[in-house]
């Protein structure tokens, strides 16, 4: 591939990875707004957590700023809401809910 063609397929990698961080952040914000997460599960958010740690393993293996940059501003958001279920709803990982 050419120059060109690299930097669009680079923008189109930076494009999705900002709308997947995106699409998380309301939960996060709707997570914080009402002080609760009681409908999160501990297993979903300790999956996600480890996905996209494995996601920026992935981005570095292959050098990529998309995938690197983009997996993790989403970690904060994930490992945000971690803490907020955590403290507004007194859920210790293990437990239910």
């Amino acid at each position: 591939m050419h120059s060109g063609a690299m930097e669009f397929v680079e923008m189109i990698g930076f494009a999705a990875g900002a709308l997947t961080t995106l699409s998380y952040m309301p939960q996060a914000f709707r997570t914080y707004q009402t002080k609760s997460a009681h409908d999160l599960s501990w297993s979903m958010l300790v999956l996600y957590v480890a996905a996209v740690l494995f996601w920026i393993w992935y981005g570095i293996g292959i050098s990529s700023m998309p995938v690197i940059i983009s997996n993790i501003v989403l970690i904060v958001f994930v490992l945000a809401v971690c803490c907020m279920k955590f403290i507004y709803d007194g859920a210790k990982p293990g437990r239910k809910g």
